[in-house]
């Protein structure tokens, strides 16, 4: 097990649980121990407002309460400093409405692992 490579939060959100659970244990076993998952788009941006360590979120795009854009748009506002990327299955369907954030096909999860290193080291 490698040691813990940053301080900063990564909050993993998903409306299917098991996804982000999978991001967080390959995050997890890179070193990237403070991570968080949630099935809720409105409870981890309370996270965001209670906690200013988040430094990326990872996000499906499509989900019930709101979609990954919309996501980091909040969260965004809440915390400028905060990164955020957008992992879904129809990559094309976000490009198209120009997210302004990285978007990245689910099952990619060492693109994810370059990403975060890039972001947070």
């Amino acid at each position: 097990m490698e040691k813990t490579r940053t301080a900063a939060r990564i909050i993993i959100v998903d409306d299917m649980i098991q996804l982000t659970e999978v991001i967080e244990n390959i995050l997890r076993d890179n070193g990237y121990t403070n991570c968080k998952s949630y099935d809720d788009p409105e409870e981890a941006l309370k996270d965001i407002i209670e906690d200013s360590n988040v430094g990326l979120i990872i996000t499906d795009f499509r989900m019930p309460q709101m979609n990954g854009i919309e996501l980091l748009d909040k969260a965004t506002r809440i915390s400028r400093e905060l990164k955020g990327l957008i992992v879904s299955a129809e990559t094309s369907q976000v490009l198209a409405k120009k997210p302004g954030y990285p978007v990245m096909e689910k099952g990619e999860y060492s693109g994810i692992v370059n990403y975060v290193k890039g972001v947070l080291s």
